[in-house]
């Protein structure tokens, strides 16, 4: 990732942070190490929390409720995201859940290192954006799955959900 990437990531956490400071007990925390955790490993688990509360937080400054991580969601992200380092493709479908929903978003991508980097990407991708800032999606599934045989690495899919 470009070091603008990673200032505009940096910059985006501090304002987040410094501007809910009136509303800090309500907040999730973010721990840099989860935020920057490689991905690019064999073994590496992404803790979905981090990207839960990122996300959270930057609803919250927008006056939108925070998410919670949904059990269902959760597992099809990691199904979809295992699904396409098999392949080695970026799948451009949303997976299919046991259980309907009003609203299902559906972001997957591939070749971000880390959470930093997807989420600056979600956080600049107007659609994904919208979705993120949606009042109807209260829940969340995430997933990355390392594949060292293809050339972006490690695919991410990003679930939103009412």
């Amino acid at each position: 990732m470009a070091t603008a990437n990673v200032c505009a990531v940096l910059a985006t956490l501090l304002s987040l942070s410094v501007s809910g400071c009136a509303h800090a007990p309500s907040q999730p925390t973010i721990e840099a190490q989860d935020f920057y955790e490689s991905m690019s490993q064999n073994g590496a688990v992404l803790d979905p929390r981090p990207a839960r509360d990122m996300i959270s937080i930057l609803r919250h400054n927008a006056g939108v409720g925070a998410l919670k991580i949904d059990p269902a969601l959760q597992s099809a992200a990691l199904a979809q995201a295992q699904k396409m380092a098999q392949s080695g493709r970026i799948s451009t479908h949303a997976p299919a859940l046991a259980i309907q929903r009003e609203v299902l978003f559906s972001d997957n991508s591939a070749g971000f290192d880390n959470l930093a980097e997807a989420f600056a990407a979600w956080r600049q991708a107007n659609s994904t954006r919208h979705h993120m800032l949606n009042a109807k999606v209260t829940r969340i599934g995430v997933a990355a799955v390392y594949a060292p045989q293809s050339r972006y690495k490690v695919f991410w899919s990003l679930l939103l959900s009412n």
